[in-house]
């Protein structure tokens, strides 16, 4: 029997399992059979869980989904509690979460599962139990948590299609009749953007999950127009006489735009700063939070630290960054906390 076939039925036998429990079986060192797993799993012969035993994931076949759910005391404690939390309640409204169990919950990739409902023609995220099949009783859940939110339209603005169409319903992987986005990482195409005021086309129908390959980070060249994302601008503001050479580069951006530094804390100088920044627009002078990163790329977990920052602070947030968004950062931004706004520059 070679190796595939000996790490197959091994894990056929046993469940999910960990490279540490097989290296032995294969006549190999922890490394090689991990190496061997992992390819498998690139292959598609394996799937690869989240949730970590001694540092290494766990390698199940496909069927064997059910027997993760013995896997969850392994999550870090905050991910548990959102995990056994989703298992009672089965759905979820994200908006309707606390900000720390919003994140959890994108950690917990294993157990939750995310998708996305049109409601008044807005997108809006809700989660699942991974081992919810009863379509009926989702969308019950979903329309249930629709009204108990009391949204002033009626819940049957969600869309026409998804309501009236119980058949489609019942099956989410026909998404595109539907509007409800399925989303294991919660990585998908965004719709193309409205043109000459035009409604926004729908993907096409898939049961297979997209990257957002397309998405781009924003860049601001020298000599530019500065811009925040989400058209807050910088102009002229204060000349504040800060001794840190980092935050006078820092200032000097500001100092484009109608922005003032109110507040500063340093985490780590040249590197990591908290800021309260303070501008005029036509409505009046409004109040940000401001994070300052000095590092090359931004990822997913520093913006849903970020959003949590913000939400305990409760003012909206802007990032400020030398380094560049991830394809995962960027995704968070674009569709689910749309209102950090994100600006690169350079020192």
């Amino acid at each position: 029997m070679d190796k595939k076939q000996t790490i197959l039925s091994f894990i056929n036998k046993n469940g999910p399992t960990f490279p540490g429990q097989l290296y032995s079986e294969l006549g190999v060192n922890l490394l090689i059979a991990s190496a061997y797993m992992s390819e498998m799993s690139r292959n598609g012969d394996l799937n690869i869980s989240k949730v970590k035993v001694g540092g290494s994931p766990l390698y199940y076949i496909k069927g064997q989904e059910n027997l993760l759910e013995g896997f969850i005391d392994k999550l870090h404690e905050k991910e548990k509690k959102a995990a056994l939390f989703l298992k009672e309640k089965r759905v979820l409204r994200d908006s309707s979460l606390e900000p720390l169990l919003r994140v959890s919950l994108r950690q917990t990739k294993d157990f939750a599962k995310p998708f996305y409902v049109k409601v008044n023609n807005k997108k809006e995220i809700f989660w699942k139990w991974y081992l919810l099949k009863d379509q009926i009783f989702l969308k019950k859940k979903v329309l249930s948590l629709i009204n108990k939110q009391n949204i002033q339209h009626s819940p049957h603005n969600l869309t026409k299609e998804c309501l009236s169409n119980s058949s489609n319903f019942s099956n989410l992987d026909n998404l595109g009749a539907l509007n409800i986005h399925k989303s294991g990482n919660l990585n998908k195409k965004e719709n193309k953007k409205e043109n000459n005021g035009q409604t926004n086309k729908q993907p096409s129908q898939t049961n297979n999950l997209e990257e957002t390959s397309n998405l781009n980070n924003s860049k601001i060249q020298k000599g530019e127009k500065n811009k925040l994302v989400g058209h807050v601008s910088f102009s002229h503001s204060k000349n504040l006489n800060f001794q840190d050479k980092t935050i006078k580069l820092i200032e000097q951006e500001l100092m484009k735009g109608n922005i003032r530094i109110l507040d500063l804390e340093t985490i780590k100088k040249s590197k990591d700063y908290n800021l309260t920044l303070i501008f005029h627009s036509p409505l009046g002078k409004l109040k940000y939070y401001c994070k300052f990163w000095n590092k090359k790329k931004i990822n997913d977990k520093d913006i849903d630290s970020l959003f949590v920052i913000g939400q305990m602070k409760k003012l909206p947030i802007v990032l400020i960054s030398t380094g560049d968004l991830t394809k995962k950062a960027q995704f968070k931004l674009d569709e689910e906390m749309q209102g950090i706004k994100f600006k690169k520059i350079r020192l």
